[in-house]
């Protein structure tokens, strides 16, 4: 985002402070800075304005209502607002006698900024006040472009540049909340306190104030980024866990997990796969190498819809048929969840459990050789747990049908408190998981714990 500061000679240093404390993603167009020896100054100046620029800022104070340049700017950017037709020139005042003299109401019915003086702390929260000014302003922007005023919008129109400006500021920020927050659900809420700092650190926002950052929460929720989040007035949690929002977070720890659970597979094996975001890293894989030929005479039994997806496209890709000995998918029968694109065996009308579900199948071909199942979180007594009751039974069958049993956690997992257990360290299972600094007080608790247990810790 680029905008253009207008401003008397007197206010160059004011300028410069006040960039200092702006966010990366805040760039200012200063004349002394973009125009060089030999260019054109009115002719830059008035392509910066009309071209370059998201917005124009005009710093208010009694040498800048005698600068010709200042006056011819301000000028400038009034008849671009007037054919943009929305906020473009945003007044910041720091002599309010002269803002009193000022007679064109165009400039005058604007709301401004105040800056009282020129200590280092007045700067900072100018700077932050500018910045949730322009972010709340972005957010409704970007939430007026389903409205018809904005259909007709062009890709080149500088509106719709920073509509996708909005777009891209608001999930950055929206993907930075779910990763931080996946961890905290509503038995150990996230404080406010502590997301501020998270996102400030990574310079996304610039305010301290948690109802400032409540109100850029609220207007997420209602653009649908932060679905499956709860919150109050003090605190923050992850209420639902959804496969989409799951598939961005610890993507270099899943891959790196998958890798280490692929080792464990060979030909001719029965393999039972869970649904879930790393089980989805495992199976494709597995189609790689089943492509390759490397991997063949497979039974994969799956209650995962993407995984299930994954295998057969694989299977349509080199040309297999019902009679093969490449591969044959299994996929129970039930209630598909959107939630986490898996098919459950407990009707959610009905409330019973469906005859076709994975204990049947295991009957009918036999104990898995191998089975890698998620989990959601782990219980006091470090079990392994889900939120949700309808993902139990499917993952209880896995582990109980299987010679080998291996739950795929990434490292956040272990900071998860989840209350439905599916599985025990007394069930002699492998917990594949890939250590990760910020948790490894739970990982070491962990560590800790299992060693005098059956179950085995693997890091990838």
């Amino acid at each position: 985002m680029k905008i253009f500061m207008s401003h008397s000679g007197r206010q160059k240093l004011f300028v410069k402070e006040l960039k200092r404390y702006l966010p990366n993603h805040v760039n200012l167009w200063i004349d002394e800075k973009e125009i060089i020896i030999g260019d054109n100054i009115d002719f830059s100046i008035l392509k910066a304005i009309n071209e370059e620029c998201d917005f124009f800022i005009v710093i208010i104070d009694e040498y800048a209502l005698k600068s010709e340049w200042v006056l011819k700017e301000l000028n400038l950017a009034i008849k671009k607002e007037e054919e943009l037709q929305r906020n473009f020139f945003l007044p910041i005042v720091l002599d309010k006698p002269s803002w009193a003299n000022i007679e064109d109401n165009r400039v005058k019915m604007k709301k401004y900024l105040f800056c009282p003086d020129f200590a280092d702390s007045s700067i900072e929260s100018l700077s932050k006040e500018l910045s949730s000014e322009i972010f709340a302003w972005l957010c409704k922007h970007f939430d007026n472009k389903k409205d018809s005023n904005t259909k007709n919008i062009k890709l080149n129109d500088p509106s719709s540049k920073l509509i996708q400006d909005a777009d891209k500021l608001s999930k950055a920020i929206s993907e930075e909340i779910k990763t931080i927050i996946h961890p905290y659900r509503k038995a150990n809420p996230l404080h406010f306190k502590e997301l501020v700092v998270h996102l400030k650190n990574r310079e996304l926002i610039d305010t301290a104030d948690i109802n400032e950052l409540i109100n850029i929460i609220e207007r997420l929720v209602e653009l649908n980024f932060l679905n499956g989040i709860d919150y109050d007035s003090t605190h923050i949690y992850l209420s639902q866990e959804r496969f989409s929002s799951k598939a961005s977070l610890y993507n270099d720890s899943k891959k790196d997990i998958a890798k280490k659970a692929f080792s464990f597979v060979t030909s001719g094996q029965i393999i039972a796969i869970d649904g879930g975001t790393t089980t989805l890293e495992l199976t494709k894989l597995i189609c790689k190498n089943i492509k390759s030929r490397k991997l063949f005479n497979l039974k994969v039994i799956t209650n995962s819809i993407p995984c299930a997806y994954e295998l057969l496209l694989t299977l349509g890709e080199i040309g297999v048929n019902d009679f093969s000995n490449i591969c044959d998918v299994y996929l129970i029968g039930g209630y598909a969840r959107p939630v986490s694109f898996t098919i459950v065996m407990e009707d959610k009308n009905l409330g019973k459990i469906l005859e076709n579900d994975l204990q049947t199948i295991f009957d009918r071909i036999g104990m898995a050789d191998v089975s890698f199942v998620g989990t959601n979180g782990i219980t006091n007594d470090f079990s392994f747990a889900v939120h949700n009751k309808y993902e139990l039974r499917a993952k209880s069958d896995m582990i109980k049908n299987a010679k080998q049993k291996f739950i795929l956690a990434d490292a956040s997992k272990f900071q998860v408190e989840d209350q439905s257990p599916f599985a025990s360290v007394k069930d002699g299972v492998g917990v594949i998981t890939k250590f990760e600094e910020k948790y490894k007080d739970s990982i070491k608790r962990f560590e800790e714990y299992v060693v005098n247990t059956p179950s085995r810790i693997i890091f990838a």
